[in-house]
């Protein structure tokens, strides 16, 4: 079930055509400019036993759009937006509720990789219920 949701961003932002990273990049060998890190957390926020947690489902992504300009940061955080918001995921056994943005940061600087860039954070939901 947790890969199914996590399916659901992962699938989605590729379609933007920026590089779509699901874990941390490695600062020897980054992507090219643009690129996109989603990190993704699937709970299960009012489970109170194992039999209840499979009720209500809850799918964060907390998706970065990393840039050399702020200008590159907002092209693809645009391209985010389009790709996420309101979508209404397609999950067997579940009804999703449409994808939602939750916060977002503007675009700030970052060396984590080894060379300056922007980047622009953005963070969506969706929950699923047993269908």
């Amino acid at each position: 079930m947790i890969a199914e949701h996590a399916a659901v961003y992962l699938d989605a932002l590729t379609v933007t055509g920026v590089t779509v990273r699901d874990q941390p990049v490695d600062p020897e060998q980054p992507p090219d400019l643009p690129y996109l890190v989603v990190y993704i957390s699937v709970t299960t926020p009012e489970a109170t036993s194992l039999e209840e947690t499979a009720d209500r489902v809850q799918a964060d992504a907390i998706v970065h759009a990393v840039g050399l300009t702020t200008d590159s940061c907002r092209v693809v955080t645009g391209l985010v937006w389009s790709a996420l918001l309101g979508l209404r995921p397609q999950i067997t056994a579940r009804d999703c509720g449409p994808i939602r943005l939750i916060d977002d940061r503007p675009a700030d600087a970052d060396q984590s990789t080894g060379r300056a860039v922007l980047d622009e954070v953005t963070v969506w939901r969706f929950v699923s219920l047993p269908a």
